[in-house]
């Protein structure tokens, strides 16, 4: 009987071992597949964050060429002379200027002289309203 017996431990002690054994290997299964898991996510939102990136990029050179392109007609002749008439009503010394004016442009006028009155009725007004609040 006593062979019988250690034959049995020795059988159960392989089996506890067997399941033990596959036990460590289903938990190391599941702890790669987490990880897998894991840095796939991080794969897409780097991936993700470096699209933006790329088109922020693309977007500032195009900006850097457009300011550029500014910069070197900003140095011609032309362009100064266009910004000095436009922006700055200069005209060259034997150059007269002819203005013509629009129908609508009566309209405009009228209210451009009714604003002042407005703004000084608006003004007396409000010093009215301040001393009234007694």
């Amino acid at each position: 009987m006593i062979p019988k017996n250690k034959k049995k431990r020795k059988r159960q002690t392989q089996d506890n071992r067997l399941i033990f054994f596959l036990l460590i290997i289903a938990v190391l299964i599941i702890y790669l597949a987490i990880s897998n898991f894991k840095l796939y996510q991080e794969k897409n939102r780097v991936k993700f964050e470096s699209d933006l990136l790329m088109q922020e990029l693309n977007d500032l050179e195009n900006q850097k060429n457009k300011y550029s392109k500014l910069l070197n007609q900003s140095n011609e002749q032309s362009f100064l002379e266009e910004v000095a008439r436009t922006d700055l009503y200069l005209q060259k010394p034997e150059e007269k200027v002819i203005v013509i004016k629009k129908e609508g442009n009566e309209e405009q006028s009228n209210t451009s002289q009714a604003e002042p009155s407005n703004f000084f009725e608006n003004v007396i007004n409000w010093f009215k309203s301040l001393f009234n609040k007694k």
